[in-house]
């Protein structure tokens, strides 16, 4: 494939083109098979009966947050595969496993499947004409080492991440992501520890976050090219890089953040795309959320094309005595030159997009100002050198 690979060869571009064999174990065998091929750097572990036929997927997040014995059947943790058709282009692979939020597809009527490496791979190219400044996550919250590793937990689900930089005085010491805590704290080799620390889970939620980071945090600059981003997250097997400027941290590009940007390349055809628990949204309060977020592409499109909106709905609870369902729901506004990012938590999804929409309004207008205040103090040094 050429340098700058442009939508039309991602839609000729197949998944025929890109299937691989399977990881795959029988679903009567038990975890303490798996365990081996996740240390090894496998993603996802595909289940098949006695016919070989694929039934099922275990991913390693799913395992090690069970907490279950070791003799335990993988046919009770595995969860149904997502499938694509042979014909799907890249587009369609990215939005299925965003949607399906799934590292992996198995192609229908095959035994092959597409994964999010081969897929990754593939798209390097479209990846070189974009700076990591246009593409990563900007305002990242980050936390000290020594913060609690029960209080990073819970912000990390306020704010839906799941890497959080580790810096003091301004210096990046390490970056904590969830599995790093999930695998070390329920399923250690070792115990995280700070002298000699025993207990129950609850002592190992206030030990710092510094004893479960991992302190190798592999960081690009805000003008390296995005494919650099993305081959360093291939060959070193890790969901995200760390965006520094000058020693100071500035943003974070992940793997799904790679995909949201294939997923929504073709932006005439599918600017709004809605993902996550949609489905637990009211179907009155749907035809509503519909028109919002059309509304506000309509309004921005003029500004900036061309441009993309992703709405993430995550159903939380379900609050019996207000027989409502509490939503976090993520906005993420693409445009060529940065990624706009706006989120709200409430009862009710039609307001608490509301909301979030506000937030996303507030944030491209007070960019848009800045800008054009920086335009008109250029403008206005220039033809002040210029001897006007």
């Amino acid at each position: 494939m050429s340098k700058g690979l442009n939508l039309q060869d991602l839609e000729v571009l197949k998944a025929s083109q890109l299937w691989e064999e399977p990881v795959v174990l029988h679903q009567e065998q038990t975890i303490a098979k798996v365990l081996p091929l996740f240390n090894k750097g496998v993603r996802s572990v595909f289940i098949i009966d006695d016919e070989e036929n694929i039934v099922g997927v275990v991913e390693q997040k799913t395992v090690l947050k069970s907490k279950l014995p070791l003799q335990t059947k993988l046919k009770t943790l595995m969860k149904p595969v997502a499938r694509i058709h042979e014909d799907a282009s890249v587009v369609d692979i990215a939005r299925e496993m965003v949607n399906s939020n799934v590292k992996a597809l198995v192609v229908e009527g095959s035994k092959k499947i597409v994964s999010e490496e081969s897929l990754l791979k593939a798209v390097i190219p479209v990846f070189e004409s974009i700076n990591c400044s246009q593409l990563m996550t900007s305002g990242i919250v980050v936390e000290k080492p020594d913060t609690p590793i029960g209080f990073v937990i819970s912000v990390m689900r306020e704010h839906n991440i799941a890497h959080l930089p580790i810096i003091e005085n301004n210096e990046l010491l390490g970056i904590v992501s969830v599995k790093d805590i999930v695998e070390k704290l329920l399923h250690p080799e070792e115990k995280p520890r700070v002298g000699e620390v025993s207990g129950e889970k609850k002592h190992l939620l206030k030990l710092p976050v510094s004893s479960v980071m991992s302190k190798q945090v592999i960081t690009v600059n805000p003008n390296d090219k995005v494919s650099k981003a993305v081959n360093l997250m291939l060959e070193n097997n890790i969901s995200s890089v760390v965006v520094v400027n000058q020693g100071v941290v500035v943003g974070i590009i992940t793997r799904h953040d790679l995909l949201l940007r294939i997923a929504t390349l073709k932006f005439e055809e599918k600017p709004v795309m809605v993902i996550g628990d949609y489905d637990k949204v009211e179907t009155f309060e749907k035809n509503i959320i519909n028109k919002d977020l059309q509304r506000f592409m309509e309004k921005y499109s003029r500004m900036f094309e061309p441009c993309s909106l992703t709405a993430h709905f995550k159903a939380l609870r379900y609050h019996k005595d207000k027989n409502a369902q509490l939503f976090q729901i993520r906005l993420k506004f693409y445009t060529p030159t940065r990624v706009f990012i706006a989120k709200h938590e409430g009862y009710g999804a039609l307001l608490t997009l509301q909301v979030a929409l506000d937030k996303l309004s507030r944030e491209v207008l007070k960019h848009k100002v800045i800008e054009e205040k920086e335009f008109s103090r250029y403008a206005s040094k220039f033809l002040e050198e210029a001897g006007f």
